[in-house]
C-alpha cells in the first residue's frame, strides 16, 4: 500500500457510497486540491458493502463509509462524527423518545 499522507502529484481513488460521494466529500476534496494543485482525487461510487473489497485489491486507495473499525487487514480511523437523524410520522412509536439506541432497535439504511 502507498504512503498517500506526502502525496503531493498523482491520482488519489476513494471507494464511497453515492451519499457521501456527493455530499460531503466534495468540500473536503475541494480544500485539497487547493492545497495539492497537481493531486487528482476521484470518488468511485459504491455501495458500502464493496468499499472495503476495492481498498484490499488496490482498486482504491482508500474508502470512506459508515462500518465498524475491526475490519482484519485494513487500518482504520474515524474522521467524521454526525447524528444519524430519524424521521418518524406522528403515529410511529418513537415519536416519544428522544433518542433511539440503534443497538437494540432494527433500522435499515439505503
Amino acid at each position: 500500500m502507498r504512503d498517500l499522507s506526502e502525496l503531493k502529484t498523482g491520482l488519489v481513488r476513494i471507494a464511497a457510497p453515492p451519499l457521501l460521494g456527493a455530499t460531503v466529500l466534495p468540500k473536503l476534496i475541494s480544500e485539497v486540491e487547493k492545497d495539492h494543485p497537481n493531486l487528482k482525487i476521484r470518488i468511485e461510487d459504491v455501495p458500502t458493502e464493496v468499499i472495503l473489497t476495492q481498498v484490499r485489491s488496490g482498486l482504491c486507495d482508500l474508502g470512506v463509509g459508515t462500518f465498524g473499525s475491526d475490519q482484519d487487514g485494513i487500518d482504520t480511523m474515524r474522521v467524521l462524527k454526525d447524528r444519524l437523524m430519524a424521521f418518524v410520522v406522528p403515529q410511529h412509536e418513537f415519536r416519544s423518545h428522544k433518542e433511539v439506541d440503534c443497538k437494540r432497535e432494527f433500522l435499515c439504511a439505503f
